[in-house]
């Protein structure tokens, strides 16, 4: 099969975009759209997500982050390790959830859209598909964790 970002395929598509920037854009657009209009189905792409976990695809990746964070309200979506939190941050980490998403990016509150976050966890919860991701996730997560892009 295929492997993530690199193997035998080209880093430039035919009309000369580069692969990595496509992606990146895919993400942004994917997150925005899905706050934007909530009441669009989300099931299909989160399902297309999990059957690409599935197959150990990981190219991908970054729209369910994007999802997560953008759609979602869920910031700490974009946080490796709490190495590379701010002391500000990690003691907002323990508090409530308003907390947590005030001292995610250095008290730098992005406006959520409630009904967007709460359709995303819905579509999560129902037939436990969040928790079929958070498994593949875990599966992944070597690869994820050694995963690097090279700037193309």
């Amino acid at each position: 099969g295929e492997e993530g970002v690199g193997g035998d395929r080209s880093k430039l598509k035919m009309d000369g975009v580069n692969v990595t920037q496509w992606l990146s854009s895919l993400e942004t657009f994917t997150g925005a759209f899905y706050k934007k209009f909530p009441d669009v189905e989300l099931r299909g792409i989160l399902q297309y997500l999990t059957h690409r976990l599935q197959q150990g695809q990981i190219l991908e990746l970054g729209v369910l982050r994007s999802l997560l964070k953008t759609a979602g309200g869920y910031g700490f979506a974009d946080y490796g390790s709490t190495a590379s939190l701010s002391q500000v941050q990690l003691e907002g980490r323990c508090g409530s959830q308003l907390l947590k998403r005030e001292t995610a990016s250095f008290g730098i509150v992005e406006k959520s859209n409630k009904k967007a976050s709460r359709r995303l966890r819905c579509v999560l919860q129902k037939d436990d598909l969040g928790v079929t991701l958070l498994i593949l996730l875990a599966q992944i997560r070597f690869r994820v964790m050694f995963h690097v892009r090279h700037p193309v």
